[in-house]
């Protein structure tokens, strides 16, 4: 048993066991992370920036593992916070094996939960090791844990008080692929920074980390820390360790890069579809879009001409056949993958010919992180292509238009020098990532865009307010205060459970609301509003099964309202409207 700080050799032998046990092969620790672990369990600040692959997130594993192992100086739990619940259930998945055994006797699960849209696992956040996204961590640190909206409205629940809070404040916090909290509009910034800055206050252990911080993020981390006299290390691969092994793995492998500036989907689709037939040697092969409309397209027309192993993973699948999707690749040797940006962060697959549409360069440099990813001494080939009908006003697709376009031209230009998978390269005429999201950065113009009322908002709740009717009337009057529009959580009846008019207690229906369960957007609730499918409400301590047109009149604020004040729990999707293969169809 630990009791005291451990050395860093002790912590060194920690580290190995834990990742080994989880990859199941003996591992030597990665510069840099025995570092960062160490700060981490010390209480310190500290923002890392390491390659794709380099296995960042065993940080957390192995603070977990001493949080679940004894007391000491370190925090009694560790919060892993994501963007994207997707990528929170993969990293899950990496504790257990097939059979749900734990690869860690202490890492089981009774001490490791996902607390999010369809996994209340932890409602209160007191186990070991947490796994949720932002959206959760937010509510839960105002006072407004998911569920508890309509007792608090009543007066008869304080949203768990400070009691969840203080599971908040007493924890090691990670925010990993920090780059997606950055770049999605003015309300995830906003949120991100309201936290950063209440964790600052309470001089909570945090590390931030990601495979790509560009300087205009690391600058915003930073300020936000020194603004509350707090103490930042930042530590980033290639300026303050390098790992020789590493290098000489990714270094020995070839990727062959190719650039296309399209006219429309069509033309898109048609390049694809000329690359693939003409390259169908290589044995793994993904292809990303980034609309689920597109993948679906583009998925439609292989399985039509080709139909070799062919798989489709986006945000409208079901956890469980996403799961499913996910374990196929694993033991195929060959295959397709037809995917959206899902597959871009935490999802631990790799491919020997990647096709990629135009993005950021951080989402660029992630994707790419799966070309070649296991492989020594290999060659792959990269396609990224644009598609210039994707332009809209200020967006290309879902991503700021000037920011793609500025990286798509330095891509163009550049290509044939940069190496893909290191974000620094000593090798003669070659440029590491790091360059090309650093100069994208700078010549299109981006700012971190942070939407004051939101964040002036957010800090009064975090650091002054005491009840959580302060926090409803926020959501009231700003709607959803991390993304542009609220998820809902769907649930695809694929056993035809639920009847109209009818009660269900909720321990009977927990599996189907966990493994059938997608988000959705405004657009998608509008749709299935017209369509009459039925909703999940709460009523009376049960759930009972209701017309979703009769709680809904189609405005964003309305189904905000209901989540809020009627309980809607879940939308129910007729299985007409779902394909196994191709996910929800709407």
């Amino acid at each position: 048993m630990f009791h005291m700080m451990l050395s860093t050799k002790e912590l060194r032998e920690t580290y190995e066991y834990v990742v080994s046990r989880i990859v199941g092969e003996k591992v030597t620790p990665r510069p840099g992370l025995i570092e960062v672990l160490e700060r981490l369990c010390k209480g310190y600040f500290t923002v890392l920036s390491a390659p794709p692959g380099y296995g960042k997130t065993s940080i957390t594993f192995t603070h977990a593992y001493l949080s679940a192992k004894t007391m000491g100086p370190w925090a009694p739990r560790i919060i892993h916070v994501l963007p994207l619940r997707s990528i929170a259930e993969e990293i899950y998945d990496r504790l257990f094996h097939e059979n749900g055994d734990p690869k860690i006797k202490e890492l089981n699960k009774e001490s490791v939960a996902r607390q999010m849209l369809s996994y209340p696992e932890a409602p209160s956040l007191q186990k070991t090791l947490i796994f949720t996204t932002i959206d959760t961590y937010l509510l839960t640190s105002i006072r407004l844990p998911p569920g508890e909206y309509v007792k608090i409205k009543k007066g008869l629940s304080l949203g768990h008080g400070e009691y969840s809070r203080s599971s908040l404040a007493l924890s090691a916090t990670i925010f990993d692929e920090i780059q997606l909290f950055i770049e999605e509009g003015s309300r995830t910034p906003s949120a991100f920074q309201s936290l950063l800055a209440w964790l600052m206050y309470l001089e909570n252990p945090v590390v931030v980390m990601s495979a790509t911080i560009p300087s205009i993020v690391e600058n915003f981390i930073v300020s936000t820390a020194r603004s509350f006299s707090r103490e930042v290390k930042v530590i980033k691969y290639g300026r303050d360790f390098r790992d020789a092994d590493f290098e000489n793995t990714k270094l020995s492998n070839k990727i062959e890069t190719t650039c296309a500036k399209l006219g429309d989907s069509e033309e898109y689709v048609k390049t694809v579809m000329k690359e693939l037939r003409n390259n169908m040697c290589y044995d793994r092969i993904l292809i990303i879009s980034n609309t689920v409309k597109k993948a679906v397209k583009i998925a439609k027309k292989i399985r039509e001409e080709l139909d070799n192993k062919t798989m489709v993973l986006h945000g409208k699948i079901v956890s469980e056949d996403r799961k499913n999707i996910l374990k196929k690749i694993e033991k195929l040797r060959n295959w397709i993958l037809i995917s959206t940006q899902v597959v871009e962060a935490g999802v631990n697959i790799s491919a020997q010919m990647l096709f990629t549409e135009a993005s950021t360069p951080t989402s660029l440099i992630q994707r790419i992180g799966r070309l070649l990813r296991r492989e020594i001494n290999e060659e792959g080939k990269l396609l990224i292509l644009y598609d210039k009908s994707e332009e809209q006003n200020n967006y290309y697709t879902v991503y700021p238009k000037t920011l793609v376009q500025t990286c798509f031209k330095h891509v163009l230009e550049k290509h044939k020098r940069i190496f893909w998978h290191l974000p620094y390269t000593s090798q003669e005429d070659t440029l590491g990532y790091e360059k090309l999201i650093e100069e994208t950065y700078a010549n299109s113009g981006f700012e971190i865009k942070i939407d004051n009322g939101i964040y002036n908002v957010l800090k009064h709740l975090l650091f002054k307010c005491k009840s959580p009717k302060y926090s409803l009337r926020a959501i009231e009057t700003y709607g959803n205060l991390v993304r542009e529009q609220p998820l809902v959580l769907g649930t695809i009846d694929l056993n035809e459970t639920f009847k109209l008019n009818k009660k269900y207690e909720f321990k009977d229906v927990i599996k189907e609301l966990t493994k059938y369960s997608l988000p959705l957007n405004l657009k998608d609730i509008i749709k299935l509003a017209k369509l009459n499918v039925p909703a999940l409400i709460v009523r009376n301590d049960s759930l009972e099964c209701v017309e979703l047109r009769t709680i809904f009149n189609k405005n964003a604020r309305s189904i905000l309202y209901k989540i809020l004040h009627g309980n809607l729990i879940s939308i129910v999707i007729p299985k007409k409207l779902y394909d196994r293969f191709y996910g929800l169809l709407l």
